[in-house]
């Protein structure tokens, strides 16, 4: 029992002391466990705290990065764009400088340009006939050309322009394939040698033939084969025109003219040269002297080769004379890299200076194409109705025109208008054969012969007939300083000038009752009564001159508007000589002067008549866009006598003034005016003195002036 009770004792003991060993143990564990956590947790919340301090630094290290980083970049920025501004305002600031510049430049090339243009620097080319279809084409080929040509050249039997095939020639070869007789012209174009020398009769078709040569791509091919890409010039004088048209001064203004056109980039240079240029406005601002330094220095510094065809050297003014201008060719013909063709008659005056060089003398060359023209000419007469005639003259008909013509194309084209006639008539070939006997074979005497088959014995239209030619002798005078205006838009103004009238001048300057109606009756004529007038002048002109006069349409007709549109044909149709050895008749032969001497009229008359057509165009024109100004009015007024119907025109001119007729342009009207004149056309127009007339106003439309201070002038 013992046993059991001190085994009952000792399992409670041991089970007591397992269990304070088990407390211990967990009290132990718990305490460590208290330890470690409180150590791990002093741990994490040191290590928290110093990872907390770190990303602080860090953080505040960034912060002040970023910080510097952003202001330097934002620095860099700022700089960069402001640089990228500046380059910009720069390049825009540049732009707009080289934009004004080239402004500046191109109203500069505008203005020297504009100096150089005369009126009616073109007049005499445009009115060169155009050669007719098949002739001088000989005259650019080559030498191998010409002798393949010489078997058929005479006797073409086809026409390639659709008409009818020329007859065969009747024993007379084609002079031009003989080589032996010229200088070939097309081997002169590749060759470097620098002058040539076209010589004719005169009315040969020298003009004709340098027209042609201008015009055609075969002389730019040949000429590229001398240097590539060469520039070709022409300038054609003209005698009975105006004054810039016969002079050396107005051959260097078309030859500056028409270099800086074709190559503008020229123009810098000169301008370097002499600032001076930039401020001629006109031709009359140049001296020759001038237009010469420049003109040479222009072709010296030309980047291309220029070739220059100069038509009627002995047309030139008898001022200037030939010596002078032979001796522009020979400056012009003296730089490397220009070479000049000229034409002229074969005067003794150019014989001395041109025959050593090489040349031809047009009117041994041209037998075959004279006998085209006439041909071509006289085929649609030759016709069904004319079908015996027509067999029996196909051949010998153009024969005998040509070798009678000598080489003179003018005298063929007046010679087939009388055959024409014949034709017209109903003549046979035996009264064609007299017809053409008769007729004389110097141009001179076929003139006084057309004269005389035209006008007969009939005292007045003899008489009107004379009007009608010293009328036309006058005109350049007259027309010298006078211009007269169409503005037609878009185009702007258009001036309508040269040394011809144009029909509606020429009608109104004939037409006593038309310069009655418009001056002293100050009453207005129905556009077609004035059309009417305009064809029965065309008709007589055409009828009773004789041949010596022509009508030439020299541009299309302009847009003047509804109520003038029936008159446009004839404000570009001028009236003028058919050549200018028709001129030379009747101012320096007997002849023509026996002729002119049945018109009565006085030549102060014609003048007051030519000067008053003028102004009566001028009011037709204005129901139009067209005008003119108040100092060319004026200047017409002043210069017509007698005294009292100069002060009827001067008030006539001030009453279109006032109602806006007249452009109002500078500078003052009153340098126009003689000073003897000068207090009573200023009481006409409205002006205290001659002192106070300083300043015209131009306008914007017609009639309508631009706003603008007055001044004392009083002027509307």
């Amino acid at each position: 029992m013992q046993y059991a009770a001190g085994h009952t004792q000792l399992g409670d003991l041991v089970k007591t002391e397992l269990r304070s060993a088990r407390d211990q143990a967990i009290a132990e564990t718990v305490r460590a466990e208290r330890a470690v956590t409180s150590h791990i947790t002093n741990q994490v919340s040191r290590a928290q705290r110093s990872i907390a301090n770190h990303m602080t630094v860090e953080s505040r290290s960034t912060n002040e990065h970023v910080t510097k980083e952003g202001l330097r970049a934002e620095t860099a920025l700022k700089s960069h764009v402001s640089r990228g501004l500046q380059d910009v305002a720069g390049h825009i600031s540049a732009a707009k400088r080289e934009q004004e510049a080239r402004m500046v430049d191109d109203n500069r090339l505008q203005r020297l340009l504009g100096s150089l243009k005369y009126p009616a620097m073109n007049e005499r080319r445009n009115h060169v006939s155009q050669p007719h279809t098949g002739t001088f084409a000989w005259i650019l080929d080559d030498d191998d050309d010409s002798a393949s040509n010489d078997s058929s050249a005479s006797d073409d039997s086809s026409a390639s322009d659709g008409s009818q095939p020329v007859p065969r020639s009747h024993g007379r070869r084609a002079s031009h394939v003989n080589n032996n007789l010229w200088d070939n012209l097309g081997d002169w174009l590749k060759s470097d040698n620098d002058i040539y020398w076209i010589s004719g009769k005169p009315g040969s078709g020298k003009s004709t033939l340098v027209k042609f040569l201008v015009d055609s791509p075969r002389t730019r091919a040949a000429l590229d084969m001398w240097r590539a890409g060469t520039v070709v010039l022409s300038h054609f004088f003209w005698k009975p025109g105006s004054l810039m048209q016969s002079n050396i001064k107005g051959l260097l203004c078309c030859l500056l003219h028409q270099v800086i056109s074709s190559d503008p980039a020229v123009a810098p240079s000169m301008f370097a040269r002499s600032a001076a240029l930039a401020q001629k406005e006109s031709h009359t601002d140049w001296s020759v002297e001038e237009l010469n330094s420049t003109c040479l220095a222009v072709f010296t510094s030309h980047p291309s080769p220029i070739c220059v065809f100069i038509d009627g050297l002995d047309e030139v003014c008898d001022e200037d004379g030939a010596p002078a201008l032979m001796r522009v060719v020979d400056s012009l013909r003296a730089i490397p890299a220009v070479k000049v063709c000229v034409a002229s008659r074969p005067e003794p005056r150019f014989l001395r200076r041109l025959q050593n060089h090489q040349h031809l003398r047009l009117q041994d060359l041209t037998f075959d194409d004279m006998r085209k023209y006439a041909w071509h000419v006289l085929a649609p007469y030759l016709s069904a109705a004319y079908a015996e005639t027509s067999a029996k003259l196909e051949g010998p008909l153009p024969d005998a025109l040509a070798k009678k013509a000598q080489g003179v194309f003018l005298w063929l084209h007046l010679a087939a208008r009388s055959l024409i006639r014949g034709l017209d008539n109903g003549d046979h070939e035996t009264e064609l054969d007299q017809r053409l006997a008769s007729l004389p074979n110097e141009l001179s005497k076929l003139y006084s012969d057309m004269w005389m088959r035209l006008n007969g014995d009939t005292q007045l239209y003899r008489q009107t007939t004379a009007l009608y030619l010293n009328l036309l002798l006058d005109s350049p005078a007259v027309y010298a300083s006078v211009r007269f205006w169409l503005r037609s838009p878009p185009n702007g103004s258009l001036v309508i000038r040269g040394p011809e009238p144009n029909l509606l001048h020429f009608m109104a300057t004939t037409q006593q009752a038309v310069q009655t109606a418009f001056i002293n009756e100050r009453v207005s004529i129905s556009a077609p009564h004035l059309h009417r007038l305009c064809e029965e002048t065309s008709n007589t002109v055409r009828v009773r001159c004789a041949g010596l006069v022509e009508l030439v349409q020299v541009r299309p007709p302009l847009d003047l508007g509804p109520g003038l549109a029936i008159l446009q044909p004839h404000l570009v149709t001028m009236v003028s000589f058919i050549h200018r050895t028709a001129y030379d008749f009747l101012a320096h032969t007997e002849e023509g002067q026996k002729i002119l001497e049945y018109d009565t009229s006085s030549k102060a008359d014609r003048k007051r008549w030519l000067l008053c057509g003028h102004l009566v165009q001028t009011r037709i024109c204005s129901r139009g866009p067209g005008s003119i100004s108040v100092q060319d009015a004026v200047s017409l007024a002043q210069r017509l006598k007698p005294h009292d119907y100069q002060e009827t025109v001067l008030r006539v001119c001030r009453e279109w003034y006032d109602d806006g007729l007249l452009i109002r342009q500078q500078p003052s009207l009153l340098q126009y005016v003689p000073l003897f004149q000068r207090d009573a056309s200023c009481a006409l127009f409205g002006y205290r003195s001659p002192l106070s007339a300083s300043r015209f106003y131009p306008v914007v439309d017609h009639g309508e002036p631009e706003s603008a201070n007055a001044g004392d002038n009083g002027a509307a």
